[in-house]
């Protein structure tokens, strides 16, 4: 390839480099603008089948025992999580998670407590107040 070869191909690049860039700015006021946002959601754990749905028979109680006691027996219930991600400190995960209780708020100004197994105090939660 020649001299004069070289030079055409360069300067035919440079034109159509500068016209594509003037092409890309004259048509961007006619295709808009796009925002996006969002985030990523990843699970940490699986509530093990069988662990997913639970029902806590706590019987009959009476009103006045609760009222002169302040607090009724304990009933043991146990969330088995599984597929945990590897990726997080195991120390830090085992130390704590998040659950979320729902159903009818039928109580009037009860509260419910989950403590941990050995009998420390975690969370209340207030029902029908």
């Amino acid at each position: 390839m020649g001299l004069f070869n070289a030079t055409l191909v360069m300067v035919s690049y440079l034109f159509i480099s500068f016209f594509g860039v003037v092409l890309a700015k004259e048509n961007s006021f006619i295709l808009g603008r796009v925002n996006m946002q969002g985030a990523i959601i990843d699970t940490a754990c699986t509530i093990s089948f069988g662990n997913q749905k639970q029902t806590i028979d706590m019987g009959m109680l009476s009103l006045s025992e609760l009222v002169h006691h302040g607090t009724s027996r304990s009933w043991f219930f146990s969330i088995k999580l599984t597929n945990c991600m590897s990726g997080y400190n195991k120390a830090d995960s085992l130390k704590k998670f998040n659950v979320t209780f729902d159903g009818e708020r039928d109580g009037k100004s009860l509260v419910l407590k989950v403590m941990h197994w050995r009998g420390h105090s975690k969370l209340s939660i207030l029902m029908g107040m």
